[in-house]
């Protein structure tokens, strides 16, 4: 995730199986390799909620 261009990566998907469970697969072409933009808001909203689970190690910073 880009805090500062508030974009999010999307490199992979979720596949229905035919037994309705979902498994994440990487994306099927090139361009479903892509960033998304989010709003303000939701970046602040996402950051207030990283910082209550402190022992997750993910970096929001990248």
């Amino acid at each position: 995730m880009d805090i500062q261009g508030r974009t999010i990566p999307v490199r992979r998907q979720y596949v229905r199986n035919p037994d309705c469970s979902l498994e994440l697969t990487h994306s099927k072409t090139e361009n479903s390799v892509r960033q998304v933009s989010i709003p303000q808001a939701a970046v602040e909203l996402l950051i207030q909620e990283h910082e209550k689970h402190p022992d997750r190690m993910v970096n929001l910073y990248k």
